[in-house]
């Protein structure tokens, strides 16, 4: 374990996987939802691959 602390911690990992898995435990992903009561919003893509997001009130 003192010499390969990263392999040890993966194998931990796994064996805490295994283990929820079979008592049937799911662990969610975080989730974020945005709701827009009112307003439009815009989103446009840009040559370099990021996204610009605008948003504008009614």
């Amino acid at each position: 374990m003192a010499h390969r602390p990263t392999a040890f911690r993966s194998e931990l990992y796994f064996a805490m996987e295994r283990k929820l898995r079979e008592h049937r435990i799911e662990i969610p992903f975080p989730q974020r939802d945005l709701h827009l009561r009112s307003g439009k919003i815009t989103l446009e893509t840009k040559p370099d691959g990021t996204t610009d997001v605008k948003l504008a009130a009614d």
